[in-house]
Protein backbone atom coordinates (compact mmCIF):
# COMPACT_ATOMS: atom_id res chain seq x y z
CA UNK A 1 0.00 0.00 0.00
CA UNK A 2 1.30 3.31 -0.86
CA UNK A 3 1.12 5.73 2.41
CA UNK A 4 1.24 9.01 0.49
CA UNK A 5 -2.46 8.24 -1.33
CA UNK A 6 -5.15 10.23 -0.36
CA UNK A 7 -8.51 7.41 -1.01
CA UNK A 8 -7.39 3.91 -0.93
CA UNK A 9 -10.55 1.92 -2.38
CA UNK A 10 -10.80 -1.95 -2.95
CA UNK A 11 -13.72 -3.32 -4.91
CA UNK A 12 -15.12 -6.66 -4.46
CA UNK A 13 -16.63 -8.64 -7.42
CA UNK A 14 -18.02 -11.83 -7.41
CA UNK A 15 -16.45 -13.85 -10.73
CA UNK A 16 -15.19 -11.22 -13.21
CA UNK A 17 -16.59 -13.18 -16.06
CA UNK A 18 -17.61 -11.63 -19.45
CA UNK A 19 -20.68 -9.26 -18.39
CA UNK A 20 -21.86 -6.02 -18.39
CA UNK A 21 -21.24 -5.44 -14.90
CA UNK A 22 -17.88 -6.70 -15.40
CA UNK A 23 -16.62 -4.62 -18.61
CA UNK A 24 -18.23 -1.57 -16.32
CA UNK A 25 -15.83 -2.15 -13.44
CA UNK A 26 -12.83 -2.69 -15.73
CA UNK A 27 -13.85 0.64 -17.53
CA UNK A 28 -13.86 1.87 -13.94
CA UNK A 29 -10.21 1.14 -13.20
CA UNK A 30 -9.31 2.43 -16.21
CA UNK A 31 -10.76 5.88 -15.25
CA UNK A 32 -8.70 5.99 -12.26
CA UNK A 33 -5.58 4.17 -13.66
CA UNK A 34 -3.50 7.65 -13.87
CA UNK A 35 -5.40 9.53 -10.65
CA UNK A 36 -2.53 10.05 -8.26
CA UNK A 37 -4.88 10.71 -5.11
CA UNK A 38 -6.27 7.17 -5.21
CA UNK A 39 -4.98 3.70 -5.06
CA UNK A 40 -7.43 0.81 -6.54
CA UNK A 41 -7.42 -2.93 -6.22
CA UNK A 42 -9.76 -5.54 -6.76
CA UNK A 43 -10.71 -8.48 -4.34
CA UNK A 44 -12.59 -11.75 -6.20
CA UNK A 45 -13.41 -15.35 -6.21
CA UNK A 46 -11.75 -15.89 -9.34
CA UNK A 47 -8.17 -13.57 -9.82
CA UNK A 48 -8.23 -15.50 -12.99
CA UNK A 49 -11.68 -14.51 -14.91
CA UNK A 50 -11.33 -12.58 -17.98
CA UNK A 51 -11.86 -8.76 -16.82
CA UNK A 52 -10.14 -9.47 -13.01
CA UNK A 53 -6.95 -10.47 -15.11
CA UNK A 54 -7.47 -7.48 -17.76
CA UNK A 55 -7.33 -5.18 -14.60
CA UNK A 56 -4.25 -6.81 -13.53
CA UNK A 57 -2.85 -6.35 -16.81
CA UNK A 58 -3.42 -2.74 -16.36
CA UNK A 59 -1.09 -2.12 -12.97
CA UNK A 60 -3.52 -3.01 -10.15
CA UNK A 61 -3.36 -5.56 -7.46
CA UNK A 62 -5.54 -8.56 -7.21
CA UNK A 63 -6.46 -9.93 -3.93
CA UNK A 64 -7.80 -13.84 -3.72
CA UNK A 65 -10.71 -14.45 -1.16
CA UNK A 66 -9.78 -18.22 -1.43
CA UNK A 67 -13.68 -19.30 -0.70
CA UNK A 68 -15.45 -22.24 -2.25
CA UNK A 69 -19.15 -22.38 -0.57
CA UNK A 70 -21.16 -19.61 1.04
CA UNK A 71 -20.26 -21.64 4.25
CA UNK A 72 -16.45 -20.75 3.39
CA UNK A 73 -16.62 -17.42 5.74
CA UNK A 74 -13.45 -17.43 7.35
CA UNK A 75 -11.12 -15.24 6.15
CA UNK A 76 -7.88 -17.31 4.95
CA UNK A 77 -4.61 -15.91 7.29
CA UNK A 78 -3.45 -12.65 6.56
CA UNK A 79 -6.39 -11.56 4.36
CA UNK A 80 -8.35 -9.40 6.70
CA UNK A 81 -4.70 -7.17 7.27
CA UNK A 82 -4.69 -6.94 3.44
CA UNK A 83 -8.30 -5.77 2.75
CA UNK A 84 -8.41 -3.61 5.89
CA UNK A 85 -4.98 -0.71 4.29
CA UNK A 86 -8.12 0.35 2.23
CA UNK A 87 -10.65 2.82 3.60
CA UNK A 88 -13.35 1.92 1.14
CA UNK A 89 -14.59 -1.68 0.30
CA UNK A 90 -16.38 -0.86 -2.44
CA UNK A 91 -19.30 -3.47 -3.52
CA UNK A 92 -20.32 -4.06 -7.48
CA UNK A 93 -21.65 -7.64 -6.85
CA UNK A 94 -24.83 -7.99 -4.42
CA UNK A 95 -23.41 -11.58 -3.48
CA UNK A 96 -24.17 -12.34 0.24
CA UNK A 97 -20.98 -14.48 0.76
CA UNK A 98 -19.12 -11.50 -0.78
CA UNK A 99 -20.54 -8.86 1.53
CA UNK A 100 -20.32 -11.18 4.60
CA UNK A 101 -16.63 -12.25 3.95
CA UNK A 102 -15.84 -8.69 3.86
CA UNK A 103 -17.68 -7.62 6.99
CA UNK A 104 -15.67 -9.94 9.09
CA UNK A 105 -12.54 -8.70 7.60
CA UNK A 106 -13.60 -5.05 8.43
CA UNK A 107 -12.45 -2.56 11.32
CA UNK A 108 -13.41 1.14 10.38
CA UNK A 109 -13.22 0.75 6.95
CA UNK A 110 -16.36 1.89 4.94
CA UNK A 111 -19.02 0.31 3.07
CA UNK A 112 -19.90 1.59 -0.31
CA UNK A 113 -22.47 -0.54 -2.79
CA UNK A 114 -23.07 0.18 -6.06
CA UNK A 115 -26.20 -1.41 -7.80
CA UNK A 116 -26.03 -1.76 -11.17
CA UNK A 117 -29.62 -4.21 -12.25
CA UNK A 118 -33.09 -2.88 -12.35
CA UNK A 119 -36.17 -3.28 -10.33
CA UNK A 120 -36.49 -6.40 -8.93
CA UNK A 121 -40.23 -6.20 -8.07
CA UNK A 122 -39.83 -8.44 -4.89
CA UNK A 123 -43.03 -9.42 -4.67
CA UNK A 124 -42.95 -11.27 -7.92
CA UNK A 125 -40.09 -13.53 -6.44
CA UNK A 126 -39.50 -16.89 -5.29
CA UNK A 127 -38.98 -17.33 -1.67
CA UNK A 128 -35.72 -18.39 -2.07
CA UNK A 129 -34.96 -14.95 -4.38
CA UNK A 130 -36.68 -12.87 -1.93
CA UNK A 131 -35.05 -13.74 1.38
CA UNK A 132 -31.31 -13.06 -0.65
CA UNK A 133 -32.99 -9.86 -1.00
CA UNK A 134 -34.37 -9.49 2.65
CA UNK A 135 -30.52 -10.43 3.34
CA UNK A 136 -29.52 -8.02 1.01
CA UNK A 137 -31.67 -5.24 2.39
CA UNK A 138 -30.41 -6.34 5.89
CA UNK A 139 -26.81 -5.95 5.43
CA UNK A 140 -27.24 -2.89 3.28
CA UNK A 141 -29.09 -0.67 5.86
CA UNK A 142 -27.17 -1.76 9.13
CA UNK A 143 -23.32 -1.99 8.00
CA UNK A 144 -23.04 0.12 4.29
CA UNK A 145 -22.61 4.41 4.77
CA UNK A 146 -22.71 4.90 0.69
CA UNK A 147 -24.82 4.10 -2.09
CA UNK A 148 -25.00 4.78 -5.79
CA UNK A 149 -26.34 3.71 -9.06
CA UNK A 150 -25.31 3.35 -12.65
CA UNK A 151 -28.84 4.41 -13.74
CA UNK A 152 -32.01 6.14 -12.41
CA UNK A 153 -33.87 3.10 -12.47
CA UNK A 154 -30.83 1.59 -10.43
CA UNK A 155 -30.88 4.24 -7.45
CA UNK A 156 -34.98 3.20 -7.44
CA UNK A 157 -34.18 -0.06 -6.90
CA UNK A 158 -31.89 0.40 -4.08
CA UNK A 159 -35.20 2.75 -2.65
CA UNK A 160 -38.21 0.24 -3.34
CA UNK A 161 -35.78 -3.66 -3.64
CA UNK A 162 -33.98 -2.79 -0.89
CA UNK A 163 -35.93 -0.10 1.81
CA UNK A 164 -32.53 2.23 1.20
CA UNK A 165 -34.93 5.05 2.21
CA UNK A 166 -32.92 7.41 4.67
CA UNK A 167 -29.26 7.61 3.29
CA UNK A 168 -28.09 9.95 0.34
CA UNK A 169 -27.99 7.81 -2.74
CA UNK A 170 -25.74 8.99 -6.29
CA UNK A 171 -25.73 8.65 -9.43
CA UNK A 172 -22.24 7.40 -10.88
CA UNK A 173 -22.47 6.84 -14.15
CA UNK A 174 -20.38 4.16 -16.19
CA UNK A 175 -17.33 5.56 -18.53
CA UNK A 176 -18.01 4.51 -22.08
CA UNK A 177 -14.63 3.75 -23.60
CA UNK A 178 -15.36 4.30 -27.07
CA UNK A 179 -11.61 4.60 -27.85
CA UNK A 180 -11.33 0.51 -27.31
CA UNK A 181 -13.88 -0.02 -29.96
CA UNK A 182 -11.72 -0.85 -33.28
CA UNK A 183 -12.45 -3.54 -35.97
CA UNK A 184 -9.97 -6.39 -35.97
CA UNK A 185 -12.09 -7.62 -39.32
CA UNK A 186 -13.27 -5.87 -42.20
CA UNK A 187 -17.29 -5.69 -42.69
CA UNK A 188 -16.18 -8.16 -45.92
CA UNK A 189 -15.40 -10.77 -44.19
CA UNK A 190 -17.95 -10.95 -41.31
CA UNK A 191 -20.39 -11.09 -44.09
CA UNK A 192 -18.68 -13.96 -45.67
CA UNK A 193 -18.30 -15.56 -42.31
CA UNK A 194 -21.79 -15.05 -41.70
CA UNK A 195 -23.07 -15.80 -45.70
CA UNK A 196 -24.38 -12.24 -45.60
CA UNK A 197 -24.91 -9.65 -48.41
CA UNK A 198 -24.72 -6.06 -48.48
CA UNK A 199 -28.45 -5.98 -49.26
CA UNK A 200 -29.53 -7.84 -46.10
CA UNK A 201 -31.30 -5.84 -43.36
CA UNK A 202 -29.65 -7.21 -39.87
CA UNK A 203 -30.87 -6.56 -36.53
CA UNK A 204 -28.53 -8.12 -33.72
CA UNK A 205 -28.67 -8.56 -30.12
CA UNK A 206 -25.05 -9.49 -28.46
CA UNK A 207 -25.67 -10.42 -24.80
CA UNK A 208 -26.66 -12.74 -22.30
CA UNK A 209 -29.41 -15.43 -23.02
CA UNK A 210 -31.38 -15.38 -19.81
CA UNK A 211 -35.31 -14.57 -19.49
CA UNK A 212 -34.85 -10.86 -18.38
CA UNK A 213 -33.41 -10.21 -21.84
CA UNK A 214 -36.61 -11.69 -23.54
CA UNK A 215 -34.72 -13.11 -26.60
CA UNK A 216 -38.46 -15.07 -27.49
CA UNK A 217 -40.13 -11.53 -27.81
CA UNK A 218 -37.57 -10.16 -30.58
CA UNK A 219 -37.58 -13.35 -32.68
CA UNK A 220 -41.53 -13.36 -33.00
CA UNK A 221 -41.27 -9.85 -33.68
CA UNK A 222 -38.88 -10.31 -36.13
CA UNK A 223 -40.73 -13.19 -37.83
CA UNK A 224 -43.78 -10.71 -38.61
CA UNK A 225 -41.63 -8.46 -40.66
CA UNK A 226 -42.42 -7.94 -43.82
CA UNK A 227 -38.88 -7.35 -44.76
CA UNK A 228 -37.44 -10.19 -47.52
CA UNK A 229 -33.77 -10.01 -46.80
CA UNK A 230 -34.09 -9.78 -43.31
CA UNK A 231 -31.56 -11.51 -40.95
CA UNK A 232 -31.41 -11.38 -37.45
CA UNK A 233 -27.97 -12.32 -35.51
CA UNK A 234 -27.72 -13.20 -31.98
CA UNK A 235 -24.64 -13.42 -30.45
CA UNK A 236 -24.29 -14.78 -26.62
CA UNK A 237 -24.35 -17.49 -24.17
CA UNK A 238 -26.67 -18.60 -21.33
CA UNK A 239 -29.63 -21.00 -19.99
CA UNK A 240 -32.29 -19.85 -22.66
CA UNK A 241 -29.77 -20.75 -25.70
CA UNK A 242 -31.77 -24.42 -26.15
CA UNK A 243 -35.21 -22.89 -25.90
CA UNK A 244 -34.29 -19.61 -28.05
CA UNK A 245 -32.98 -22.74 -30.63
CA UNK A 246 -36.57 -24.37 -30.25
CA UNK A 247 -38.85 -20.96 -30.88
CA UNK A 248 -36.50 -20.38 -34.28
CA UNK A 249 -37.11 -23.72 -35.43
CA UNK A 250 -40.75 -23.83 -34.67
CA UNK A 251 -41.28 -20.53 -36.58
CA UNK A 252 -38.93 -21.90 -39.75
CA UNK A 253 -36.51 -19.19 -39.01
CA UNK A 254 -33.56 -21.03 -39.17
CA UNK A 255 -32.89 -19.78 -42.14
CA UNK A 256 -33.24 -15.95 -41.52
CA UNK A 257 -31.95 -16.39 -37.66
CA UNK A 258 -28.08 -16.92 -36.89
CA UNK A 259 -27.59 -17.94 -33.13
CA UNK A 260 -23.56 -17.93 -32.28
CA UNK A 261 -21.84 -18.43 -29.40
CA UNK A 262 -20.15 -15.46 -27.50
CA UNK A 263 -17.34 -13.88 -29.94
CA UNK A 264 -14.57 -12.45 -28.14
CA UNK A 265 -13.92 -10.18 -30.98
CA UNK A 266 -17.63 -8.74 -30.61
CA UNK A 267 -16.91 -5.75 -32.38
CA UNK A 268 -16.49 -7.19 -35.41
CA UNK A 269 -20.10 -7.81 -35.28
CA UNK A 270 -21.65 -4.57 -34.91
CA UNK A 271 -20.27 -3.51 -38.74
CA UNK A 272 -23.32 -5.96 -40.52
CA UNK A 273 -26.13 -4.16 -37.74
CA UNK A 274 -28.84 -1.79 -39.27
CA UNK A 275 -30.27 -1.92 -36.08
CA UNK A 276 -30.00 -3.49 -32.60
CA UNK A 277 -32.38 -4.37 -30.10
CA UNK A 278 -32.49 -4.97 -26.50
CA UNK A 279 -35.09 -6.15 -25.66
CA UNK A 280 -35.27 -6.67 -21.72
CA UNK A 281 -37.28 -5.94 -19.01
CA UNK A 282 -37.14 -4.02 -16.19
CA UNK A 283 -34.65 -5.61 -14.65
CA UNK A 284 -31.94 -4.10 -16.88
CA UNK A 285 -30.12 -1.75 -15.03
CA UNK A 286 -28.00 -0.26 -18.31
CA UNK A 287 -27.03 -2.13 -21.69
CA UNK A 288 -22.89 -1.69 -22.43
CA UNK A 289 -24.29 -3.36 -25.63
CA UNK A 290 -26.34 -1.23 -26.72
CA UNK A 291 -24.71 2.02 -25.48
CA UNK A 292 -21.86 0.15 -27.80
CA UNK A 293 -24.55 0.09 -30.71
CA UNK A 294 -25.32 3.74 -30.10
CA UNK A 295 -22.23 5.18 -30.05
CA UNK A 296 -21.27 3.35 -33.64
CA UNK A 297 -24.23 5.02 -34.94
CA UNK A 298 -26.64 1.90 -35.04
CA UNK A 299 -30.41 2.37 -34.91
CA UNK A 300 -31.16 1.81 -31.84
CA UNK A 301 -34.55 0.05 -30.09
CA UNK A 302 -35.28 -0.90 -26.37
CA UNK A 303 -38.51 -1.53 -24.69
CA UNK A 304 -40.93 0.81 -22.64
CA UNK A 305 -40.44 -1.52 -19.75
CA UNK A 306 -36.43 -1.41 -19.46
CA UNK A 307 -36.26 2.03 -17.55
CA UNK A 308 -32.51 1.51 -17.01
CA UNK A 309 -31.37 2.26 -20.87
CA UNK A 310 -33.97 5.22 -21.03
CA UNK A 311 -31.39 6.98 -19.78
CA UNK A 312 -29.75 7.24 -22.73
CA UNK A 313 -31.76 5.89 -25.15
CA UNK A 314 -34.61 8.93 -26.08
CA UNK A 315 -37.49 8.22 -27.81
CA UNK A 316 -37.11 9.53 -31.63
CA UNK A 317 -33.98 11.76 -30.31
CA UNK A 318 -31.50 9.10 -29.59
CA UNK A 319 -32.92 6.00 -30.17
CA UNK A 320 -36.30 3.86 -30.55
CA UNK A 321 -38.57 2.85 -27.88
CA UNK A 322 -41.38 -0.44 -28.52
CA UNK A 323 -44.15 -0.80 -25.82
CA UNK A 324 -45.05 -4.43 -27.18
CA UNK A 325 -44.23 -6.85 -29.01
CA UNK A 326 -46.60 -5.56 -31.67
CA UNK A 327 -44.94 -2.11 -31.63
CA UNK A 328 -41.68 -3.99 -31.77
CA UNK A 329 -42.21 -5.13 -35.39
CA UNK A 330 -43.77 -1.73 -36.81
CA UNK A 331 -40.78 0.14 -34.98
CA UNK A 332 -38.34 -2.08 -36.84
CA UNK A 333 -40.46 -1.92 -40.32
CA UNK A 334 -40.18 1.93 -39.75
CA UNK A 335 -36.18 1.61 -39.11
CA UNK A 336 -35.69 -0.46 -42.22
CA UNK A 337 -38.33 1.77 -44.41
CA UNK A 338 -36.99 5.06 -43.50
CA UNK A 339 -33.57 4.14 -42.72
CA UNK A 340 -32.25 7.90 -43.41
CA UNK A 341 -34.12 9.08 -40.71
CA UNK A 342 -33.13 6.11 -38.21
CA UNK A 343 -29.47 6.98 -39.09
CA UNK A 344 -29.80 10.13 -38.06
CA UNK A 345 -31.96 9.54 -34.49
CA UNK A 346 -28.98 7.33 -33.92
CA UNK A 347 -26.25 10.13 -34.75
CA UNK A 348 -27.59 12.12 -32.27
CA UNK A 349 -27.11 9.11 -29.73
CA UNK A 350 -23.47 8.46 -30.91
CA UNK A 351 -22.99 12.25 -30.22
CA UNK A 352 -24.86 12.11 -26.44
CA UNK A 353 -22.83 8.78 -25.72
CA UNK A 354 -19.38 10.82 -25.79
CA UNK A 355 -20.74 13.69 -24.15
CA UNK A 356 -22.45 11.94 -21.44
CA UNK A 357 -20.47 9.26 -20.71
CA UNK A 358 -17.23 10.82 -21.06
CA UNK A 359 -14.35 9.80 -18.65
CA UNK A 360 -14.18 12.74 -16.81
CA UNK A 361 -17.86 12.43 -15.91
CA UNK A 362 -17.52 9.09 -14.18
CA UNK A 363 -14.41 10.13 -12.57
CA UNK A 364 -16.34 13.00 -10.67
CA UNK A 365 -19.29 10.68 -10.12
CA UNK A 366 -17.14 8.49 -8.13
CA UNK A 367 -15.38 11.12 -6.50
CA UNK A 368 -18.36 13.00 -5.11
CA UNK A 369 -20.16 9.42 -3.89
CA UNK A 370 -15.97 8.67 -1.89
CA UNK A 371 -16.00 11.99 -0.59
CA UNK A 372 -19.37 11.64 0.72
CA UNK A 373 -18.68 8.62 2.48
CA UNK A 374 -15.61 9.79 4.08
CA UNK A 375 -17.53 13.16 5.23
CA UNK A 376 -15.54 15.48 3.15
Amino acid sequence: MNKKVKYSIIHFLGSGDVGGKERALYNLFLAFKDQPDYQLAIATFNIDSHYVRRIRELGFQAIDLKTNSFFDLIPKPGLAKILTEYKIYHHHDSTPRLILLSLFCRKKNKLVQTRRGGLEYVDRQSFKKKLKIWIRSFLYNKYFLGFSGISRVSILSLEKDYRIVNKKKLLTRNYFDHKRINFNRQREAVNLELNLSNNDFVIGYFGHLVKLKRIDLLIRAFSKLKISEKKLLIIGRGPERDELARIIDKLNLKEKVILLEEKKEIFDYYQVLKCFVLPSNSREGWSNSAAEALFLGIPTIIMSDNFGSQDFIIDNFTGFIANNELDLTNTLQKVHDDFDYAKSIASNGSDFMVKNYSLSNSINDYIELYKEVLNE
